[in-house]
């Protein structure tokens, strides 16, 4: 995963820091720090399955993948430190927008993410204020529910019942979404599994 292959990176780069020229040792540091940085900003990402995100993974991959640092030039280090830079502020920039949209439905991760999903491949509608408006309805529907009884979340298939009948008339009903089997099915399966993960402490 990418922590991972990060620690190994930054192995390497600390195996690497003690064999460059004097000259190169300031570039061998920034690298190594950037490295750091860069790491800690990809880890924190809440949205893991953000395509922008998996396309950043893919691309840090891709520059430490089969490389040995130990035997990198000069000119090598400054070109990754340039990659790992511009890594950096794309991963600050999908930072910034989801911690926009999390703060929207109350620092909620799991309905940030829901919201991002639907709005992906084959969007469920053109308006994302839409969107906001049916998901923020289910959001006060299904927290209400769970409040009452937290141990419902033990039973799975009773949730997933629960759920589609919230989803169906918070979307086809209220907001007039259309909605068929299939994308019932979809966002049910996604709030569903967003729920149970969070209940049994899994990561998204």
């Amino acid at each position: 995963d990418t922590s991972s292959l990060l620690n190994v990176a930054l192995e390497d780069v600390y195996f690497a820091f003690n064999k460059v020229k004097e000259e190169e040792m300031i570039l061998a540091d920034e690298l190594k720090n950037i490295l750091q940085i860069t790491r800690e900003g990809l880890g924190g990402n809440f949205d893991q399955k953000d395509p922008v995100f998996i396309s950043l993974k893919e691309e840090l991959e891709r520059l430490f993948k089969k490389k040995n640092l130990d035997e990198v030039t000069k000119e090598q280090m400054e070109l990754n430190i340039k990659a790992l830079n511009d890594i950096y502020d794309k991963a600050k920039e999908v930072e910034r927008k989801n911690n926009l949209l999390k703060a929207k439905y109350d620092n909620d991760e799991k309905y940030a993410r829901l919201h991002k999903r639907l709005m992906e491949k084959d969007p469920l509608t053109d308006s994302e204020g839409k969107l906001f408006e049916a998901l923020k309805g289910l959001k006060i529907k299904v927290d209400k529910q769970i409040e009452q009884n937290a141990k419902l979340l033990e039973n799975e298939n009773f949730v997933e019942k629960m759920m589609m009948r919230l989803v169906i008339d918070e979307f086809k009903v209220k907001h007039q979404m259309p909605l068929t089997p299939t994308t019932s099915k979809r966002i049910n399966n996604l709030l569903v599994k967003e729920y149970i993960n969070e209940y049994h402490g899994r990561a998204a």
